[in-house]
């Protein structure tokens, strides 16, 4: 499905608000959602409507960069180290988007989505055991291949991801709450040791 046909603009009110209608409801089961806005004139609502979409996929990225790959670390007090720490972050979100997307690509048939979670805890668990096994030598072979070369590598080792480990947990369903059930009243461990006394 093209990305642009997700959102499409219901009907401009004026300059300042505008109504869409979303194809795929949200969460919550919303279906029309409003925008306010001061831009000019000249942007119309349809540009306005793909700017929200673009930026909350950002704010999505950043909230993954910052819970999943600490890519904001709160104890950091030199802003290079801050900064470095970022950067980091920003090339393994790279990669693991890459290795999300090569998944996606050779497991099509799939109907859940990947949970970048559980494809970073992997990562972060593996990521030691294979660093000791290999030597930096060994991949020297990687970096003689040309792009198209390891994106078919990359999706034939993707073929043999166990997919159902690393999709997004479906919501719980809610337990319905018991009614006209008999609680027991609580009694005290020290009410019934002076009744076993009293009756000995």
């Amino acid at each position: 499905m093209n990305k642009k046909d997700i959102w499409k603009v219901l009907k401009p009110e004026n300059n300042f608000r505008f109504a869409m209608q979303l194809k795929t409801p949200t969460r919550d089961g919303d279906t029309i959602m409003g925008l306010f806005s001061n831009l000019p004139e000249t942007v119309s609502a349809t540009e306005i409507a793909n700017g929200y979409r673009k930026r909350w996929w950002i704010e999505t990225a950043f909230q993954e960069l910052k819970k999943v790959l600490a890519g904001e670390i709160q104890t950091l007090a030199y802003p290079p180290a801050a900064l470095f720490a970022l950067c980091t972050a920003f090339v393994a979100y790279n990669m693991m988007q890459c290795m999300m997307l090569s998944i996606e690509v050779a497991q099509p048939e799939q109907p859940l989505k990947l949970s970048t979670y559980y494809i970073g805890h992997e990562v972060a668990s593996c990521y030691r055991g294979l660093d000791l096994l290999t030597e930096n030598h060994e991949w020297d072979w990687a970096a003689k291949m040309k792009p198209e070369e390891i994106g078919y590598y990359l999706v034939e080792l993707a073929k043999s991801v166990k997919y159902k480990n690393f999709t997004k947990r479906p919501p719980s369903k809610k337990i319905p709450i018991r009614k006209n059930v008999k609680r027991k009243n609580h009694v005290s461990t020290k009410k019934l040791l002076n009744q076993g006394k009293e009756s000995s």
